[in-house]
């Protein structure tokens, strides 16, 4: 019985020095957490976690359970502070200020800072919350990925919109861009600017408000849409006698006559298709004296109305 207590403890003293010989001898950049098991130090990783004793390499992109919102960096030994975040007692100059492991501090949610891996956001009031630069927007609710899209508001400028050319802005239509007395830029609602979509309507004098071009005014047809219509349509017989009377001058001068050479032969002829062409709209003129206007007639899209 002696034998075998003093046995079984040769065995144990045995086993512990093997122990604590094993586990003085972790590999670098790794701690042991008990009989050959280790963990590998903030920023390093196993290469091979099943080797008895494995290799820790420094990863990048890694972080530190004991300081929050911080990521490994490239070069090893350093640290950056994760997207949107800053270096407490940091100047704000160098943002994402790479720090050896012996210098790094607590950081925080800077607000306005922009991410290093997704252009055109920044970090929004709330901690982890980004914003798109103003002319873009998100793809997604689930990604930070943006494109820029035509037609968004400036929000520092007033009727400013994003134009089809990325990064640039025009002016929303029936503005124009004036300069005030410090030479700052700004948008001006202009009466008399024509629609870009629609020549028939022009800006009014009150800002917002559009309206048929002169001689025009606007009805609601049988489908409720607004229709541009002609002021008058009555005949407009001052036009079509004069029409008719410079009519029948041209035909007169294009009555061929037996001494005619050939470069008045050709101009007689030309005074014929003028005297067609003036016939033509002196007809008109009494019995459809708005067919030549464009803009009778002409139906604005569903989002117009009628404003008192």
């Amino acid at each position: 019985m002696g034998f075998e207590m003093q046995h079984f403890a040769k065995k144990t003293c045995l086993v512990l020095a093997l122990s604590l010989t094993v586990t003085g001898c972790a590999p670098q950049h790794s701690r042991s957490t008990g009989f050959l098991q280790w963990k590998a130090d903030p920023g390093y990783s196993f290469q091979d976690s099943k080797a008895l004793f494995p290799k820790a390499v420094w990863s990048p992109g890694a972080t530190d359970p004991a300081i929050a919102h911080i990521v490994a960096a490239s070069a090893e030994g350093y640290w950056t502070p994760a997207p949107g975040y800053d270096w407490n007692g940091s100047t704000g100059a160098s943002p994402y200020a790479e720090r050896p492991t012996d210098q790094r501090t607590q950081v925080h949610w800077q607000k306005g800072l922009s991410h290093p891996d997704h252009p055109h956001i920044f970090a929004a009031d709330r901690a982890d919350d980004w914003t798109a630069v103003k002319g873009y927007q998100f793809l997604s609710a689930d990604t930070l990925e943006t494109r820029w899209v035509q037609g968004l508001e400036d929000p520092d400028r007033p009727h400013y919109l994003s134009a089809a050319v990325e990064g640039q802005w025009e002016l929303e239509a029936g503005y124009r861009e004036q300069t005030d007395t410090l030479g700052a830029t700004y948008a001006a609602w202009t009466p008399g600017l024509s629609y870009p979509d629609n020549a028939c309507l022009v800006s009014g004098d009150t800002e917002g408000r559009w309206g048929p071009v002169s001689g025009h005014h606007l009805v609601s047809d049988a489908t409720g849409n607004l229709e541009i219509v002609a002021d008058s349509t009555d005949p407009d017989w001052g036009k079509a006698i004069g029409q008719g009377v410079l009519a029948v001058i041209a035909y007169l001068f294009a009555q061929p006559q037996s001494d005619d050479s050939s470069l008045t032969s050709a101009g007689r002829h030309l005074a014929g298709n003028v005297g067609d062409h003036l016939a033509v709209g002196a007809i008109q003129s009494v019995f459809d004296p708005n067919g030549n206007d464009q803009c009778n007639g002409v139906v604005l899209p569903s989002r117009w109305k009628i404003q008192s």
